[in-house]
């Protein structure tokens, strides 16, 4: 088809949706554009005439770093496979030659399933070769994605789980602490999987806050009529897609205009900044994506999962290991340490008696429903044990409180890197870790903290300058503090000193 520019570019716009190869010579080479992809190749002299095939381009420049070699690529215009006119066309070719295509040929040899007539006149043109079949494969993520599985407690059974997961006396009283641990944990989960299902492990969709059933309907009614104009393309099924097109944005724009009045009606002033943003980036359709970062040192690159992990790891073992402090420090360390601890006394001191149930089912009770550890178990399933068990649970954390025996599985936890904001991706040092640790842990931890904390508030252990980690105190006291300080120096023609220091890497 020869065409000046101007009616070439008129063709294109009129034939924007349909899937025809547009053909244009020019300097005795072809253009060929296919929607908004086009590539120009050199003009070589095939007979197609007897063949199905549309020649998109030959070559016999040096595209392959080696000269006189042919570059053939084939669009297949028909359904069949006619290996004797692609014989044809093949003896036309001046050797040596490649032929690039999507012959959609299926065969057991290079790893499909079954082998379909394609698959095996390929086979066939491969017999007495010298040339055998390359397979090429990716990393990509995009289409195998998965997740690791998780617990859907809304859809759970708890009357069935508080009935499956028992505890019996003799499961804690082993002679091991970490059997017992083990053996709970096993009859814990034991009794989730058969009471808790499971969300997929697939990539899901984000979710829109603004699609509803109205929504749904109009795109299953566009998609419907589009079906029907791609395969009768008839101007009736044009129009009356792009009717099903305009009423499925229309109703889309309505519902978001809708949801957005709904849920800025309902903020108040107690309402969190993090659920606020979470529901205006998914009103926004923004998600991050996760991808393993390609880290990168001195020496080397690392880009697969488990280079990323050891490296990380290393990283934040020698940033706590002892080579960070001065000589001085670790001659002071050598010493402490080389002091044994006695923790025997013939005092009574109330923070070392048993713990109670009051205690227990007020750490379950604080609790947040966060992310379990490396066993599985969370606090939701702890919450919802009859009492026998609770017992149990409670009489094993007083044998690990009185014993002085800390089970080994406890001090395991998941690593998660989170990248600081704006650090560069690629140092591991710009990363810092959040220990995921076992939430049967976590509740004995939380007692214990609360029973210690209660006691050194009492005696006024703590300076009374220090506002972090004490309850009714945050940082904001110490602002404060300073202003008011800043003021009164002001008023009284003063000096005022303020000492702000970072521990690095803390």
């Amino acid at each position: 088809m020869r065409s000046t520019s101007r009616d070439f570019l008129n063709v294109l716009s009129h034939n924007k949706d349909t899937s025809v190869w547009l053909c244009a010579e020019r300097n005795g080479g072809t253009l060929c554009v296919r929607r908004r992809m086009y590539f120009y190749i050199p003009r070589c002299s095939i007979s197609c005439t007897a063949t199905p095939y549309l020649v998109a381009g030959c070559s016999r420049e040096n595209q392959l770093h080696e000269p006189n070699h042919s570059l053939l690529s084939l669009l297949d215009t028909k359904r069949c496979y006619p290996p004797t006119r692609l014989e044809n066309l093949v003896d036309q070719l001046p050797a040596p030659f490649v032929i690039l295509g999507d012959f959609n040929g299926h065969n057991t040899l290079w790893g499909s399933v079954k082998t379909n007539p394609r698959g095996r006149q390929i086979e066939q043109d491969l017999y007495n070769s010298d040339h055998y079949p390359v397979i090429l494969s990716h990393d990509s993520d995009t289409g195998g994605k998965t997740f690791p599985p998780t617990y859907s407690y809304g859809r759970a059974d708890w009357a069935l789980f508080t009935q499956l997961a028992v505890i019996p006396d003799v499961m804690v009283t082993t002679e091991s602490v970490d059997t017992a641990v083990q053996e709970v944990t096993n009859d814990l989960i034991a009794a989730a999987e058969l009471s808790i299902p499971k969300s997929s492990s697939h990539l899901f969709q984000h979710y829109k806050p603004w699609w509803n059933t109205d929504c749904q309907t109009a795109y299953k009614n566009q998609r419907k009529l589009w079906g029907i104009f791609r395969r009768y393309s008839t101007t009736e099924n044009l129009l009356a897609f792009k009717k099903a097109k305009a009423n499925a944005r229309r109703v889309r724009r309505q519902s978001q205009r809708q949801s957005w009045i709904r849920y800025v009606s309902s903020l108040t002033s107690s309402t969190f900044s993090k659920q606020l943003w979470k529901k205006v980036k998914a009103a926004n359709g923004i998600h991050r994506e996760f991808s393993f970062p390609v880290l990168q040192t001195s020496n080397s690159v690392f880009s697969s999962p488990v280079e990323i992990s050891n490296i990380l790891g290393e990283t934040f073992q020698s940033v706590s290991s002892a080579a960070s402090y001065n000589s001085r420090f670790l001659e002071i360390k050598r010493q402490a340490e080389r002091t044994p601890i006695n923790f025997s006394t013939r005092s009574f001191f109330p923070y070392n008696c048993d713990f109670t149930m009051t205690e227990l089912k007020k750490a379950l009770l604080q609790e947040h429903n966060t992310s379990p550890g490396p066993d599985g178990i969370t606090y939701t399933m702890l919450r919802h044990l009859n009492p026998n068990s609770l017992a149990n649970i409670l009489f094993f954390f007083n044998r690990v409180w009185k014993e002085h025996c800390f089970p080994s599985s406890w001090r395991e936890a998941i690593v998660i890197p989170i990248l600081k904001p704006g650090k560069v991706a690629t140092d591991p040092l710009s990363y810092r870790v959040i220990a995921l640790t076992s939430c049967f842990y976590k509740t004995f931890e939380r007692m214990v903290n609360t029973r210690l904390e209660y006691v050194l508030e009492k005696e006024k252990r703590i300076s009374p300058l220090q506002s972090g980690f004490r309850k009714g105190r945050s940082t904001l006291d110490n602002l404060v503090f300073l202003d008011s300080q800043i003021r009164d120096a002001f008023v009284r023609r003063n000096h005022l000193i303020s000492l702000f220091f970072d521990i690095e890497k803390a």
